[in-house]
């Protein structure tokens, strides 16, 4: 939603001046052309910049022959283009010292982990023993990006691991691989958003899961302080994600707003 202050703020040059004989010799489509650039800049100044858009779009297209309208109604979309750019910026501007101070209050719960070959990954620092993976269990995983997955061991028979389950919900399943006797798999965001949902509103304290295999299946117990921290690392790799995303944004609402002040500017030098 658009806030209607700022929305409004634009102004609108030159709608009085709009000749009414503008649509060749037919008064009555120039009166109906003008009616309908007066609701747009109308809805501008209310807020409803969609509307505005919606409005100019239908002169744009049932009355082409009405030129003068037009030439004032692509002024106007540029203007109430140029305006959402702005308020998409103030909106993040807004937001971002809470989601830095977020990000600031967790970062510090992480430790990153070294892999040779790789970028390494983050887990949650207070359950992180690294030994993790030699035992049955799972361990939630981070890169420095935000991106989540799940890292899984069976260090008992082998029961064709390929999935998790908690209550009535299972990540997709994947192929796991035989490493030193284990079973281990890597699942990756997609395939287990709904399994992290179902973590995160799960109660506080021990949770049972399963590791599913073709063969048979395996129950385990997530201490509290485990499914704490698979929680955790949910959270942040989802806050680190929407900040990376937020600022893609931010980037590419500042080369809108500077392709949109061109076009003004363009659109103001031919009307002279």
């Amino acid at each position: 939603m658009f806030n209607v202050s700022k929305c409004a703020a634009v102004a609108l040059v030159g709608l009085s001046a709009i000749s009414i004989s503008s649509c060749g010799s037919d008064n009555s489509r120039a009166e109906a052309a003008t009616q309908l650039l007066n609701q747009a800049d109308s809805l501008r100044q209310a807020g409803d910049c969609a509307g505005a858009i919606e409005t100019i779009n239908l002169l744009d297209s049932a009355y082409r022959d009405c030129l003068e309208q037009r030439r004032a109604a692509r002024r106007l979309r540029a203007q109430v283009l140029y305006q959402v750019t702005i308020d998409s910026i103030e909106a993040f501007e807004e937001k971002n010292p809470a989601m830095e101070a977020a990000l600031d209050s967790l970062r510090p719960l992480f430790k990153k982990v070294e892999l040779k070959g790789t970028e390494g990954y983050y887990v949650f620092k207070k359950s992180f023993t690294g030994t993790e993976m030699n035992r049955t269990g799972i361990q939630a995983r981070t890169d420095e990006k935000g991106y989540f997955f799940i890292a899984v061991s069976n260090t008992g028979r082998h029961i064709g691991l390929n999935a998790l389950r908690y209550g009535s919900v299972q990540t997709v399943a994947v192929e796991s691989m035989e490493v030193a006797g284990s079973e281990i798999m890597s699942i990756i965001q997609e395939a287990a958003a709904d399994f992290a949902k179902a973590i995160m509103e799960a109660p506080a304290g021990k949770l049972k899961i399963e590791l599913l295999g073709t063969k048979n299946n395996v129950s385990i117990t997530l201490t509290a302080a485990e499914a704490d921290a698979f929680r955790q690392t949910w959270r942040y790799s989802q806050l680190l994600q929407l900040y990376q995303l937020a600022i893609v944004r931010r980037e590419k609402y500042e080369r809108q707003r500077i392709a949109m002040s061109a076009m003004l500017d363009s659109i103001d030098a031919n009307q002279m």
